[in-house]
């Protein structure tokens, strides 16, 4: 790898090359001067460097136009419309138009910024353009699997146990409609699902096995959910992960609380928020790692333990209590 500081890298970090000139131009003026003062030599022209392939290779002049990266809406002929800087990112647009929706057609660009969510999908519309993603999946439905075995064996399959269950089935299908079928309505059939197991499991966890308060039990509840759905349209820095920071704070939050109670097994959530902290990160790093597939496979893979450990964690609470009760009477 050359270490002139001219080196330029695609976004895959597969293809390098050294032009001799790279012009970062603050106006569409200073283009114009740019292009008058080479118009004898061969000027490439670049966006974001996404592409895997050489295309934006050149020897001599590169005109990067990152930041030409303005969004206006201006009044034309037959109404208004967005003119849109040639360094623009999709997601920037997306973001500024949605305090003006009055030029765009529906369901175009948040229909694009979908499909360029994960690193396998890599903007392809296709239905198994994510095969690695789609089939991780099944990770939900064993855990679910594992956590319905596991509650049948310990006598405590109650109507409970029995809806998280059935919710972290419905993770696993929804997300798997998602990554094949990456539209708004597969997007919140994705979306719903989590947040309902969220729900259900938090309300479970801190009034039954940690014994808060009603109110502070919903209390909880709302704050997390809120705080999810208020992160939802940041992007960034975490790779749309920030909605489930409150999540994951939570659920430590209430391994903590369960560790000094000492229930049965009572490193299961906190180990649960481990995992899920690693899953996370895993998340977040989907487009900066340098292999075609991402790692988003793996938030699938991890969050199929975190829901088992979670479920298992209930299950063993409610085995327990129903031993206590029997041994009463």
């Amino acid at each position: 790898m050359s270490s002139d500081p001219r080196t330029v890298q695609n976004f895959g970090r597969n293809v390098s090359f050294v032009p001799q000139q790279v012009y970062q131009p603050q106006s569409e003026d200073e283009v114009l001067r740019i292009l008058a003062e080479h118009r004898a030599s061969r000027v490439r022209v670049v966006g974001r460097l996404h592409s895997y392939s050489e295309a934006a290779c050149c020897e001599e002049v590169m005109l990067d136009l990152r930041h030409l990266n303005s969004v206006r809406i201006e009044q034309r002929e037959n109404g208004v419309g967005p003119t849109i800087g040639a360094g623009c990112q999709v997601k920037r647009v997306v973001l500024f138009l949605l305090f003006d929706r009055s030029c765009i057609q529906p369901g175009v660009l948040v229909m694009h910024d979908l499909l360029c969510l994960y690193r396998e999908r890599n903007c392809d519309p296709g239905f198994w353009a994510e095969p690695i993603n789609a089939c991780t999946n099944a990770s939900f439905v064993l855990a679910a699997l594992a956590a319905w075995s596991l509650a049948s064996l310990r006598r405590a399959l109650t109507e409970s146990s029995c809806v998280l269950i059935a919710l972290a089935a419905s993770i696993g299908v929804g997300s798997f409609l998602f990554h094949t079928c990456a539209n708004h309505s597969t997007m919140w059939l994705d979306i719903i699902p989590i947040s309902l197991f969220q729900i259900a499991f938090l309300w479970l966890a801190g009034r039954y096995m940690v014994q808060l308060p009603t109110a502070a039990t919903l209390g909880l509840i709302v704050v997390v959910i809120g705080l999810s759905f208020a992160a939802m349209p940041f992007h960034k820095p975490l790779n749309g992960s920030l909605f489930y920071l409150p999540p994951l704070l939570a659920i430590a939050g209430l391994g903590l609380t369960v560790w000094l109670q000492r229930g049965p097994e009572p490193f299961l959530l906190p180990l649960a928020a481990t995992v899920f902290a690693i899953a996370i990160l895993a998340r977040s790093i989907d487009w900066k790692v340098p292999f075609p597939c991402g790692t988003h496979f793996l938030w699938h893979l991890l969050n199929g333990l975190v829901l088992y450990l979670s479920m298992r964690a209930w299950i063993l609470h409610q085995a327990v209590r129903a031993a206590f009760t029997e041994s009463r009477f």
